[in-house]
């Protein structure tokens, strides 16, 4: 094991290889345009209420932070080859750039202290990257048949939307926009009445088993699983009123079907970004914020760097979490009365009820400050490395399909999150079980 981790693939570090790279680096500029115009004209004068609002930066500050938003294109993997990857692509395009660019147009008076903070999430990405150029590890699989893990998943949709469907049948409806928080608190109370259990078993068919089913029907035209995947993630929204239940679906189509094209390399993929963010400008403009500009440049994106100044704004003043609040409850001492992201919601948004989960860098620097960001982002590193490992011989776009709903979780919540609560722990289990394909 000591020598595939010494041992570097056919990739190398910061080539500049015309004219994959250098596409890299001018795609990611128009991508970062794109979106900076998109937040000044659209996101800021619709969404200042919320506090994303726009103040002129100093050019100085200006020019450093499109510096540390730009840099990353010299070291993101060239080819889609691997499921880490495209998960750190994801991570540049929908969190990194927006940490970059959005927190500069607060008007913060310690932005000095902020770009600090990006360079430590630079050197974080870097690490994190760094896994999608190490040679996997050679591990021997159970071989378990993939006929045999359906009829065990099955069983486990079967039995969990049963009991899905026979605990919350009193709350179960397809929420309109307007309705989905108070859809969500009713089922806040609901899991309080019967099990919280039950959210982790529908956090299981949302992560693991229903993309499971989605990524086998696509890959093997095996429609029964799509629609399967499709009713139960219907099931679950209508009860827990998680737009991310539904959302979720078309973007892996969206991967699927660029993973599928062989010859697509990273440029793709972020032209593919681009021209989101083109429709989404479309929408507005031609129907003022529609659902899609709401979801994409706000939440999606936006966010990600708003959330991140606020943990970053909150922790710089106060003390750290240390996980206290966590699984190291019993070894910390824990300062507050709630946890990170009620703490956030209380604070800035002044919402008692609000969780404003942030990405694995936020909640990183709120546990351990800078040197958290760049122990999570070793830990992020070790273990895309170690699912590269799991998957080398398994069927390519399976494995990616399976590591985007954790990309996506790493983007709005905490690492150890994503891990254990979101289930990707379980997600690396089933990848290793199942019988080596050829690749």
């Amino acid at each position: 094991m000591n020598s595939a981790i010494k041992t570097v693939s056919d990739q190398k570090l910061f080539t500049i290889a015309p004219p994959t790279r250098l596409k890299i680096v001018l795609w990611s500029a128009l991508y970062i345009f794109t979106f900076t115009w998109a937040y000044i004209h659209i996101v800021a004068v619709n969404f200042e209420y919320y506090g994303m609002k726009y103040i002129q930066p100093k050019t100085t500050y200006w020019v450093v932070s499109v510096l540390f938003s730009i840099l990353p294109t010299l070291w993101l993997p060239q080819d889609i080859k691997r499921p880490s990857s495209i998960a750190c692509t994801l991570l540049y395009l929908a969190v990194y750039i927006p940490i970059c660019i959005v927190n500069i147009f607060f008007g913060y008076s310690d932005i000095e202290n902020y770009l600090v903070f990006l360079f430590f999430v630079c050197v974080g990405f870097f690490i994190i990257c760094a896994s999608t150029y190490l040679k996997p590890a050679q591990l021997k699989s159970f071989n378990i048949p993939q006929s045999t893990i359906l009829k065990i998943l099955l069983l486990v949709y079967t039995v969990v939307n049963l009991m899905i469907l026979a605990s919350f049948r009193n709350i179960a409806k397809l929420s309109d926009i307007s309705e989905i928080y108070t859809q969500r608190e009713q089922y806040k109370v609901a899991i309080g009445v019967t099990s919280k259990y039950f959210h982790y078993l529908s956090t299981i068919l949302i992560n693991v088993v229903n993309v499971y089913f989605l990524a086998i029907g696509l890959t093997q035209k095996k429609y029964f699983y799509i629609i399967l995947a499709i009713l139960s993630q219907i099931l679950i929204f209508s009860v827990t009123a998680l737009k991310s239940s539904l959302l979720a679906f078309p973007f892996y189509l969206f991967i699927y079907l660029f993973l599928s094209q062989k010859h697509w390399k990273t440029p793709a993929l972020i032209i593919g970004f681009i021209a989101l963010l083109l429709a989404t400008v479309l929408c507005y403009f031609s129907n003022s914020f529609t659902f899609l500009s709401d979801v994409v440049l706000r939440r999606f994106l936006t966010m990600q760097g708003q959330l991140t100044a606020y943990y970053f704004d909150f922790f710089s003043h106060s003390p750290k979490a240390y996980l206290g609040y966590s699984f190291l409850k019993p070894f910390s001492w824990y300062p507050y009365h709630t946890t990170p992201p009620s703490m956030i919601g209380q604070v800035y948004f002044e919402k008692d009820t609000m969780y404003a989960n942030a990405n694995f860098w936020a909640d990183a620097y709120a546990n351990f400050g800078y040197i958290g960001v760049l122990l999570y982002s070793s830990l992020l590193s070790w273990i895309l490395w170690i699912y590269d490992s799991v998957t080398s011989k398994k069927n390519f776009l399976v494995s990616s399909l399976m590591i985007m709903i954790f990309s996506l979780n790493i983007c709005n919540t905490s690492l150890f999150v994503s891990l254990l609560t979101n289930s990707f722990l379980f997600t690396i289990l089933l990848m290793y079980l199942q019988k080596e394909e050829p690749v």
